[in-house]
C-alpha cells in the first residue's frame, strides 16, 4: 500500500487496484491526481489490472488534472469511479463522452456495485 495525505493506494479483491482520494472539498490539482496514478503504475506497470476510484466527498478536479485522468482512463482495461455529488457525476460522464470508452469506464454511487463491475469480463 502506498499512501500520503492526498491518496491511499491498494489491492482489493486480489486484482484490483483502489485508487483512495482522502481529501474532501477542494478541487485537486495535476499534481495531486498523478500522485495517485503514479502509485497505481507501480503496482501494475504493465497496467493490465482494473482500477477503482474512490473520490473525496465535494472534491472536483482543476482542467489539467481532468485532461490527466482522461489520458489515464483510456489506459486501464476498465476503471469504475465512486461519485458522491451530482457536479462529480457530471464531471465525470464529461470525462467518459470525451474518452469514448463508455464500456470500459463506469461511474457508480455505490461501491459494492463497482467492484462487482470491475470483476466481471
Amino acid at each position: 500500500m502506498q499512501a500520503n495525505e492526498i491518496v491511499k493506494v491498494s489491492i482489493i479483491e486480489n486484482k484490483i487496484i483502489e485508487l483512495n482520494f482522502l481529501q474532501e472539498n477542494i478541487t485537486l490539482t495535476v499534481e495531486q491526481v498523478k500522485l495517485g496514478w503514479d502509485y497505481a503504475k507501480e503496482i501494475s506497470p504493465t497496467k493490465s489490472l482494473n482500477v477503482l476510484v474512490k473520490t473525496g466527498k465535494w472534491t472536483l478536479l482543476e482542467k489539467d488534472a481532468r485532461d490527466y485522468v482522461m489520458n489515464e482512463f483510456k489506459l486501464w482495461p476498465k476503471v469504475a469511479v465512486i461519485v458522491s455529488n451530482f457536479g462529480q457525476k457530471i464531471m465525470g460522464q464529461i470525462i467518459i463522452n470525451l474518452t469514448g470508452n463508455k464500456q470500459k469506464i463506469k461511474l457508480f454511487d455505490n461501491e459494492t456495485k463497482a467492484i462487482d463491475w470491475l470483476k466481471t469480463n
